[in-house]
């Protein structure tokens, strides 16, 4: 099929749960697939990805509707149980109903033919009784803002396409599962994995559900079929179930104990209204049932997955979620870009202030394209970048999303053959990634490489090369016994090596330091990016293994040096930093080990690392509390 045949669509909210499959599946299907997203993002390489920054009223859609055949909205403001804005109406309505109007306006002056809104069943309601579904013909019943907005956004859809002949579909999806799902669902599945016991035995609800991998197929049915033109769906898996029976089959699809326990319903309405959420537990223990019927006649729609094969999906993910989803893999670029950029170098900032600045001048003499990726500094930071280095790349995170995560993020748009990992306070000395080019390819098998990290003074700092530090090393570590290792070194050695004799030569070593790691860009696309489920610390180490069990060897680089003003952006919030590097040094644990020790080994090792994690934390209270103290006295 050439490109000129193919239908395009216009996918908004392109990088969200339900919109990464839809793109995907809509490129198999044979579809042009143009992504919008709110931020720079990078899906897959066959999507023509476009950053329209905030939908609302005034968003300016032109760009993205250039020869569009369909829209698909999926982009929201999406429902919360805690909503922080002082006017939540007055926020969900601006996204939900004037953007969404806001668009179809434009996609209609634009000559697309259809336009599929993702809705929601809160529309019709929040509970049903079993014997009587909701179906399209309800009159509507939102009772919350995030409903209301919903419904105020079909009615706005339904006068534009009186006003312009644009082809409206309005679908109406209950809670949607499925690999990726976020929220109370979830939630559910951690309290199932970890056997908590659940009072939930006895509650004889029903509910609507859909499938992730169903919703899919039924939003690409929706722009395709003819009859679907101007209509309103409900849809659903097909099969309802009870918050008891779904706990059953979440276990089973776990492999776990449901832990189910009886607890008389009015108790448990009691023990809401105490504890102040009795809407949540009104949600889990009302019904809400769905009646189909109209989509299935229309469209001769089926549902390509039952709840079972939903929910086992979704289990398979969820056991793997805690090592594995967390990571992404870069999509390849095309020969003309390769052509064009040898080495990319990603910079993470977070209130680096005027530091950042010397690490971008130290690496925009070396490199070919400098990414920022800032993950919402609140210095100037990034206002002295913009005046400094109008031609670097920038990524604005609106909120922290974590070292790994803003990586990424940056991995993804570079251009270069080689891409360098470098912190904001570290400032590379002359020829410092020429040494690191020429170390990445002096083997074929060499896919990482890691430079000399040094203080001002010019001293080797720990942990530019070590060994892996394993539940044994860190133990010998911790305890001191790593003193014994001139005398018998397989036992007892410290898995940091700077005080080592400095090499003369690139070496090989098992770990290099997230501050400095320039990878060749086939190792990236074999061993995947860096593991999300870190926020900071001991994702490096993550890497590196993952490197060597792909058999890319790593090397330790002396003449690439630089200067590390280390901890220059977590200083201000040391117990936060402490907590996250202990919470990734018990994830790196139980990822790479936990199958190599024994259990109760590696529960000491869980306690020992909270313990010294504890006792870090009471140092700096103790020091807050005594500055506080003197000022006082003062």
């Amino acid at each position: 099929m050439s490109r000129s045949t193919k239908k395009t669509a216009l996918v908004t909210g392109a990088n969200g749960f339900i919109g990464q499959l839809l793109c995907k599946e809509m490129l198999r299907q044979g579809w042009q697939v143009r992504a919008a997203v709110r931020a720079p993002c990078a899906l897959s390489v066959a999507v023509e990805t476009l950053s329209v920054g905030a939908i609302d009223g005034e968003t300016n859609w032109a760009d993205a509707l250039r020869e569009v055949d369909v829209v698909i909205h999926l982009a929201a403001r999406v429902h919360v149980m805690e909503d922080t804005a002082a006017d939540p109406l007055a926020e969900f309505l601006r996204v939900n109903t004037q953007g969404t109007a806001n668009l179809a306006r434009q996609a209609a002056a634009a000559g697309v033919r259809r336009f599929v809104y993702v809705s929601s069943i809160k529309v019709n309601g929040e509970q049903t009784s079993e014997a009587q579904p909701f179906v399209e013909s309800d009159p509507p019943d939102p009772q919350d803002p995030y409903a209301v907005s919903k419904w105020h956004a079909e009615q706005a859809l339904h006068d534009v396409a009186q006003q312009t002949g644009l082809e409206v579909v309005i679908l109406r999806p209950p809670l949607v599962y499925g690999p990726g799902v976020k929220g109370n669902f979830v939630s559910l599945m951690a309290a199932v994995d970890k056997g908590i016991p659940l009072p939930l035995a006895g509650v004889h609800n029903k509910r609507s559900l859909i499938y992730l991998g169903n919703l899919v197929d039924v939003l690409i049915a929706c722009a395709r079929h003819p009859a679907a033109a101007g209509k309103t769906y409900l849809v659903r898996d097909g099969a309802d179930v009870s918050i008891a029976e779904l706990v059953r089959q979440i276990a089973a699809g776990l492999g776990k104990s449901s832990g189910l326990f009886p607890l008389p319903e009015m108790l448990l309405r009691g023990l809401g209204k105490l504890f102040g959420r009795p809407d949540s537990i009104e949600r889990l223990l009302g019904s809400l049932c769905i009646n189909d019927d109209l989509i299935r006649q229309e469209l001769g729609w089926q549902p390509a997955f039952t709840l079972r094969q939903g929910l086992q999906a979704t289990a398979d993910w969820y056991k793997s979620r805690d090592y594995l989803s967390g990571i992404s893999y870069l999509e390849r670029r095309s020969d003309t870009v390769a052509a064009n950029c040898n080495t990319s170098v990603v910079i993470v900032n977070y209130n680096a202030g005027k530091i950042l600045l010397d690490c971008v001048a130290s690496a925009q003499q070396q490199a070919e394209q400098i990414i920022v990726v800032d993950n919402a500094s609140a210095d100037s930071s990034m206002a002295a970048l913009r005046d400094a280095f109008p031609a670097v790349r920038l990524i604005c995170n609106e909120r922290n999303l974590g070292f790994a995560v803003a990586c990424n993020q940056g991995a993804q748009i570079a251009d270069g053959e080689h891409i360098l990992f470098l912190n904001p306070d570290c400032v590379l000395q002359a020829g410092a990634i020429t040494a690191l080019l020429a170390a990445v390819h002096s083997a074929n098998d060499i896919g990482m490489v890691g430079g000399l990290l040094t203080d001002p003074d010019g001293t080797e700092q720990s942990g530019d090369r070590r060994a892996v530090p394993t539940p044994w090393r860190s133990f010998v570590k911790a305890f001191g016994f790593s003193a014994l290792g001139n005398r018998y070194p397989k036992l007892f050695s410290d898995f940091m090596l700077h005080q080592q004799p400095l090499p003369d030569h690139p070496v090989e070593v098992e770990a290099i330091s997230g501050a400095c790691m320039l990878a060749r860009r086939e190792a990236l696309e074999e061993v995947g990016l860096l593991d999300e489920g870190y926020f900071m610390h001991c994702e490096d180490l993550d890497w590196c293994m993952r490197f060597r069990q792909k058999n890319w060897k790593i090397l330790f680089v002396p003449d690439a040096r630089m200067v590390h003003y280390k901890g220059y952006c977590s200083k201000s919030r040391p117990i936060f930093v402490e907590w996250n590097k202990h919470k990734g040094m018990i994830r790196f644990y139980r990822k790479f080990f936990r199958r190599q020790y024994p259990g109760l080994l590696m529960g000491l090792v869980v306690v020992g690392v909270w313990l010294r994690f504890a006792a870090i934390a009471a140092y700096y209270l103790s020091g807050r509390l005594m500055h506080g103290l003197a000022l006082r006295r003062d």
